[in-house]
């Protein structure tokens, strides 16, 4: 294995000076640098592995195999399963500079969701979706008793900061738990 990966690197001056180490769990060996790469040794020759971005979160990920199966695998999960040791078994690995794809060793950290959460939002990798733009906010309608159309609002918390309405009794005339709430018929708008 050491002489595959040493003839591997001795012709990429780039790949030499890096710290390689195994990546345990797998039917053939992977090694991880400390600049973040993956190297497959399972065949006569070595091969750089190259990622693809994968998800909705844009995540780098590779394909191995596992116990005889093709799995995808997170790539900073890999680096920072070989390069740090986790005895508190925390379940996620946290980009500690925010970027996605720096994959170093001393870029990431085990951390829980909790602090992984909490890292997004102080960072601005995440914002709290509120009001209207949070997506359980629902367009509401507003209707005379006699059914004439009085205006649409883009949540029933607005309706209580414009007009003192309770968001609550607004919200239970549109879901139907009671007819009308301050002389007015409420219903959930059909395009939201």
């Amino acid at each position: 294995m050491e002489s595959r990966l040493e003839k591997f690197i001795s012709g990429k001056p780039e790949l030499l000076a890096l710290k390689w180490m195994p990546v345990s769990g797998f039917d053939f060996v992977v090694c991880a640098s400390s600049e973040g790469h993956l190297v497959s040794l399972a065949r006569e020759k070595a091969v750089l592995l190259k990622s693809k971005i994968y998800g909705k979160k844009r995540y780098a990920s590779v394909v191995l195999r596992q116990d005889g199966v093709l799995v995808t695998h997170l790539v900073h999960r890999l680096i920072a399963k070989t390069y740090h040791e986790n005895p508190n078994n925390l379940p996620c690995v946290n980009h500690i500079n925010g970027i996605r794809n720096d994959n170093r060793p001393s870029n990431l950290e085990w951390c829980t969701h909790s602090e992984n959460r909490k890292h997004a939002f102080e960072t601005g990798l995440a914002t709290a979706k509120k009001g209207e733009d949070s997506p359980f906010s629902k367009k509401i309608s507003q209707f005379t008793l006699d059914g004439v159309f009085v205006r649409d609002w883009p949540a029933a918390k607005q309706v209580q900061r414009e007009t003192g309405m309770r968001q609550s009794g607004v919200s239970n005339a549109a879901n139907g738990k009671t007819k009308t709430a301050y002389g007015y018929i409420w219903r959930y708008s059909q395009t939201a």
